[in-house]
């Protein structure tokens, strides 16, 4: 599907689920730059990358994410164009996405994401103080022995019995839902915890950003770091920092430098300041235990207490993006079986989100509402529906469509509380305790209980 002259502007996000309408929109000029730093040489091939990055989103963002039916999609389009038609095997275009180079889609990723925060700015949303919310989770994969030496399984777990396991931590706008940046990495092991993440991607958020997260990454070497990026942060007092009696009833609280890491150079270690000024804010809600926040924006008259606790209430949102993106897209369980293909796989999936959080961003532009207010599983279920007209949006539509995904809206029910818990009970199924080709030897002993 090409774009219509009836269409608003150019780069404007063509609502198709299909490798082809996907085709449209990372081929469009404002990404051209980006395509034209990574994409590598190549022959001419039945499936050259950029066609090949398509079919790979588009995979990640269907109910049947096989790769059987998006090739069986690629014959369609190529038997009704009367051009040359791959065969049905998967080989090949399984090899074309080993081939795609991952900065390629990491990088779009990121694009996307500038532009959907872009918009936002043009419609005045975005506030005078950037606001990212950060936060990690954890994604499964396939047990083979490449993806268990890079992606250990849990200790409590037999070998043979588990799989391995990966973490994500992510930087959202708290604004348009975007994820703005991620770091990949296992789940344990050396430089694989939140706080490191989080020190690695404070290079790619701009000066005056508040980043706003949970306990875990309150500690000394974060608020040294978001010093030095010439950025604020809000996160909930770490469970480990004792404060005195008299440290408790002062608006602002002075922590001391740590001992030097085993991880940190001296070097580094004599460049961070010797002690940090944070100012201290209690956060009391009905039905809630007290929660005790600490921040470096230190001046109430421009960043009052009650902004700050306001600022934090939103932290939230990124458990629910977290979950848009592991239980609508099914990101939560990965299916390539190498390290490689898991972190170039993830990275589709979190293009699609920010494709469809796009589409979100637009229909927000149209009715004046923030994006956040708008349904992300209806929006991708409304572009679902019409990839399968294979029609092209003339104005009309186009504005229709965005009214109607504009509709259905969210964030209504402001202080809810539900338990974590599931009403529905699991099968009543024996779990696996031993490796598979043993247990089939023993297939008796399952069955008795």
């Amino acid at each position: 599907m090409k774009p219509t002259a009836t269409l608003p502007t150019p780069q404007q996000l063509r609502a198709r689920l299909d490798s082809n309408g996907v085709l449209d929109l990372v081929s469009d000029t404002c990404f051209a730059d980006t395509l034209r730093t990574h994409l590598p040489a190549h022959r001419q091939r039945l499936y050259p990358p950029i066609e090949t990055l398509a079919m790979f989103v588009s995979q990640t963002l269907s109910d049947d994410r096989s790769c059987q039916r998006v090739v069986d999609e690629r014959i369609a389009r190529s038997l009704a164009r009367d051009t040359a038609t791959p065969s049905s095997s998967t080989a090949a275009y399984c090899a074309a996405r080993q081939r795609l180079p991952l900065p390629l889609v990491s990088d779009l990723c990121r694009q996307v994401a500038r532009r959907a925060r872009d918009i936002a700015r043009t419609e005045g949303i975005l506030p005078e103080h950037d606001t990212l919310l950060i936060d990690g989770t954890g994604f499964s994969m396939p047990d083979t022995s490449e993806n268990q030496g890079r992606f250990a399984q849990p200790a409590s777990q037999e070998p043979g019995c588990g799989f391995p396991q990966g973490r994500m931590v992510g930087l959202l706008c708290a604004t348009t839902g975007v994820l703005v940046d991620a770091a990949l990495s296992a789940a344990k092991g050396k430089g694989s915890d939140e706080s490191t993440a989080l020190r690695a991607l404070s290079a790619s958020v701009e000066p005056g950003t508040v980043l706003i997260g949970d306990a875990i990454y309150e500690n000394y070497w974060t608020w040294a770091t978001l010093q030095e990026a010439r950025c604020e942060g809000i996160f909930e007092i770490n469970g480990s920092r004792f404060l005195g009696r008299r440290e408790k009833r002062k608006r602002r609280v002075t922590i001391e430098r740590p001992r030097r890491p085993p991880w940190m150079s001296r070097e580094r270690y004599e460049t961070i300041p010797r002690r940090i000024v944070l100012r201290r804010v209690i956060s009391r809600k009905k039905g809630c235990l007290d929660k005790l926040l600490l921040t470096s924006l230190l001046d109430h008259r421009s960043f009052p207490n009650e902004r700050v606790r306001e600022q934090y209430g939103r932290r939230w949102d990124v458990e629910s993006d977290f979950c848009s993106i592991k239980d609508v897209l099914g990101a939560g369980v990965l299916a390539c079986r190498s390290p490689d293909m898991i972190v170039k796989e993830l990275w589709s999936y979190l293009l699609g989100y920010n494709l469809i959080r796009l589409l979100a961003c637009q229909a927000a532009r149209a009715h004046g509402c923030e994006p956040r207010e708008i349904s992300f599983r209806h929006t991708a279920q409304m572009w679902s529906a019409w990839a399968m007209l294979g029609e092209e949006l003339d104005e009309r539509r186009w504005t229709l469509l965005l009214d109607r995904i504009a509709q259905r809206r969210v964030r209504n029910r402001p202080g809810r509380r539900e338990p974590r818990a599931i009403k529905r009970r699991p099968k009543p199924r024996s779990l696996l305790d031993l490796p598979r080709p043993l247990a089939r030897c023993c297939c008796s002993a399952y069955e008795r209980r």
